[in-house]
């Protein structure tokens, strides 16, 4: 399996256990949110990404909200993708980093 990345990583992740709508060239699906920071996620896929493919993402925060944002494809490694947000609004950014910050284990 290629492991390509077009960016490097910008923040700090957290593992996370949450479901996101993914939408891209191929169509949407549901998939699993495997790890999350306030600048992008890893999602596990079935369907195929292209790095640089154009995103949405609806991602379920239980308790909280439903966060919305926009990205591209920044990282493929056979059917885990790193999508690197490319608009987050204030409120979503906030709660993203509280639900990772939350989670985050040590220093």
């Amino acid at each position: 399996m290629s492991n390509d990345r077009a960016f490097p990583p910008r923040a700090q992740r957290a593992q996370v256990s949450l479901s996101a709508e993914v939408r891209g060239q191929a169509g949407a699906e549901h998939a699993p949110v495997v790890n999350m920071s306030a600048s992008g996620a890893l999602v596990d896929l079935v369907r195929p990404a292209v790095l640089g493919e154009l995103v949405s993402l609806r991602i379920e925060v239980p308790g909280m909200s439903t966060v919305e944002t926009q990205g591209h494809v920044a990282r493929v490694d056979g059917t885990q993708v790193g999508v690197a947000f490319d608009a987050v609004d204030e409120r979503d950014a906030e709660l993203m980093s509280y639900h990772v910050m939350g989670r985050r284990q040590g220093p």
